[in-house]
């Protein structure tokens, strides 16, 4: 054989490439179908439990802001007339849960806006 005859050119190449590109697109297109729908129903999936974990959580926070409300206030109770540590604590705790209870707040009034 001549070194001429084995020469492969580009431009079969190209043209290899693309006639196996276009035989093998018709069988792979049900595969690759199949896997965008189940991609898609994956993230569908995992955007409805995200939604309900921000839920649970956001109820979490509201029911922490009231339990430190609640230890602020026994906090009062307990304290004597200095600054004790039970007074420093329920100053602590009732800031906490305002905070707390300041936050679902918001949240409530972006869900309600939008």
């Amino acid at each position: 054989m001549s070194t001429a005859s084995r020469i492969i050119r580009d431009d079969d190449i190209k043209v290899w490439v693309e006639a196996a590109v276009d035989s093998a697109i018709p069988a792979l297109e049900p595969t690759i179908s199949s896997a965008f729908r189940k991609q898609e129903e994956l993230v569908l999936q995992m955007l409805t439990t995200m939604d309900r974990n921000t839920q649970k959580m956001s109820e979490t926070i509201a029911n922490q802001g009231r339990l430190f409300i609640c230890m602020g206030i026994a906090g009062f109770v307990i304290a004597d007339a200095r600054w004790s540590r039970w007074e420093k604590i329920g100053h602590l705790s009732a800031g906490i849960g305002t905070f707390f209870l300041l936050s679902k707040f918001l949240d409530w009034h972006n869900a309600v806006r939008t």
